[in-house]
């Protein structure tokens, strides 16, 4: 099908993905939505993004959370609470990393010795509604 866009996010939307799951519903981001990227190979802190997850001999992963790059890692934050974030992280460094997030009281999801791949900025949400 087509989506028909505004002027102003037609010059910045790139492609559009249907989003799959509620990792990302308090967002206000639901299951079937469409998301629109703007394609870009980097994103600013805080930013919701589509990142590609990719280690030697896993399946690559695509997910869109909230990114945050750290000195020594990324953290690939959803938007709900009955999941954990994302940490991406050297094997030297995992111990060290969960370590930090368990004092703050944060259990995560860690994925070791892996790159995390850009694809794009959320600029905007649409939504079918019947």
């Amino acid at each position: 099908g087509e989506i028909f866009l505004d002027e102003e996010h037609a010059r910045e939307a790139t492609f559009g993905l249907q989003v799959k799951g509620d990792s990302m519903i308090e967002e206000g981001i639901r299951e079937g939505d469409y998301a629109l990227i703007r394609k870009q190979e980097d994103a600013a802190n805080g930013t919701i993004a589509v990142v590609r997850i990719v280690r030697e001999g896993y399946d690559e992963e695509a997910t869109l959370k909230r990114y945050v790059k750290e000195s020594d890692h990324w953290c690939l934050k959803p938007a709900n609470q009955k999941y954990k974030p994302i940490v991406v992280v050297a094997k030297s460094d995992r111990e060290r990393i969960v370590r930090e997030y368990a004092k703050q009281g944060i259990n995560v999801d860690v994925r070791v010795d892996a790159n995390v791949l850009v694809i794009g900025r959320v600029v905007g949400i649409w939504r079918r509604v019947d």
